[in-house]
Order: structure tokens, then sequence, then C-alpha cells
């Protein structure tokens, strides 16, 4: 097993959220992209990226990327609420208290690096119906820890005038390094 995909959420014909004339899956993979640069430099061939360009990746196929191949897998996103959340949100697995370590980390420090709250942390993750994780990435990702990260909310234009991709990137995998750290 490798030890990190990155993932940058959506793609190609899935844009995921669009506001404030941003589209998310452009967003994301920017910020996807910096995270790879920086943590390739320290961990060399054991950090790949999921999507370096703009297609579509069903969640069948992404997920078959994924599963089993890294320890680890962080999903970049931008979240949306009609127009009325803020801040980051990071959502582990319920069935990994690593990952739940991870999410927190992460979110410090993007709520420091760039001065967000944080929204909401999933400290068990969120369950579906039948007790299962309610993320595809978490349920069919395998023996790989994925953790969502929700960067701040794209329909809130206070959130795009404070994003800074590089500090967000920054924050990103300076959580990632204080998480490895401690295992």
């Amino acid at each position: 097993m490798k030890l990190l995909a990155i993932d940058a959420g959506h793609g190609g014909e899935d844009t995921g959220a669009t506001a404030n004339g941003y589209l998310e899956k452009e967003v994301n993979i920017v910020i996807a992209r910096r995270v790879f640069d920086i943590l390739r430099e320290k961990y060399k061939n054991q950090v790949e990226l999921v999507r370096d360009k703009d297609y579509t990746l069903d969640y069948k196929a992404r997920t078959n990327k994924i599963k089993n191949r890294y320890k680890y897998c962080l999903s970049i996103h931008l979240n949306a609420y009609n127009g009325k959340g803020t801040g980051v949100l990071t959502i582990p697995s319920i069935f990994s208290p690593n990952g739940q370590k991870l999410a927190k980390i992460i979110a410090d420090n993007l709520s420091k690096g760039l001065d967000f709250k944080i929204n909401k942390y999933y400290q068990e993750g969120r369950k579906n119906k039948s007790g299962n994780d309610y993320y595809y990435m978490h349920r069919l990702t395998g023996k790989t820890k994925t953790v969502i990260v929700e960067v701040c909310f794209l329909d809130n234009l206070s959130d795009m005038k404070k994003l800074n991709i590089e500090k967000a990137a920054r924050a990103i995998v300076k959580g990632f390094e204080e998480f490895m750290e401690t295992i």
C-alpha cells in the first residue's frame, strides 16, 4: 500500500457545487494539485493524485482507484448550503479512529490557517439508516482511511473571499504531517 491518495472531488460532467462564479470541481483540483506537489517533495512516490485532469469519474471508478491501494485518502471538496453555511467541515469514517484523528487535525489546521470557524467535525463520521458510513468514499474504499475535507463553503461569498489556495493547501499538508507524527 502506498501512503496517500489525494482525491480532487467531482470532475468532468459532475461540477459539484456552483456559486459566485465558481465551479467546485475546478477549485478542488487546484487545491488537490497543490497539496500533492507539497507532499510529493517529502513522501516521493508514496503520494498520488486520483484525478489530475478534468474528467468524469463515477463513484465506482473513483473508489476502485483508491480501495486498498493507500493507507489514507484525502478527498478535497468545497461545501454548499444555500449560502447559509460557513467554515471548515471534515468527515471521517465511523469505523476509523485514525481517520477521526486525521480529520480533527486537518480541520484545526484549516481553521487556523485560513481564519475559518470549524463548521462541523463529525467526530465519529456520519451514519446512514443501516448504520454504515453515509458517504460512499468511506464505504467503498476498503482498508483505506478516507477523510472528506470540505475546505469552506463555495456558496458563501465571505468564505470565498477568504479562501487562499496556497494557505488551504499548506494547512491540509500541515495537518497530515502532524497526524503522521502521532502514529
